[in-house]
């Protein structure tokens, strides 16, 4: 049976907001507006913020299995420190 967790989020509908950052369709004249704002960013400020683009719903599963893998690793962690 498959484990429920980060690889459902590779449905971008439900992991990104696709309504802001057209990622799933980067030819088209939005998506080409976002390659341009993203390069202009880049080259004016060495940075690119994408705010809101993880949808806050899928942030809070993705920190939750971090969080979860950490517990899990921690007693290993511990054996090499």
């Amino acid at each position: 049976m498959p484990r429920e967790g980060f690889l459902e989020l590779l449905d971008f509908d439900a992991a990104v907001d696709v309504q802001h950052y057209p990622i799933t369709k980067m030819h088209g004249p939005r998506g080409q507006a976002l390659i341009a704002q993203c390069r202009r960013a880049l080259a004016e400020q060495a940075i690119c913020v994408l705010r809101g683009f993880v949808r806050d719903d899928a942030l809070a599963r993705m920190i939750g299995e971090a969080e979860a893998v950490d517990r899990l690793t921690a007693p290993v962690h511990a054996l090499w420190h």
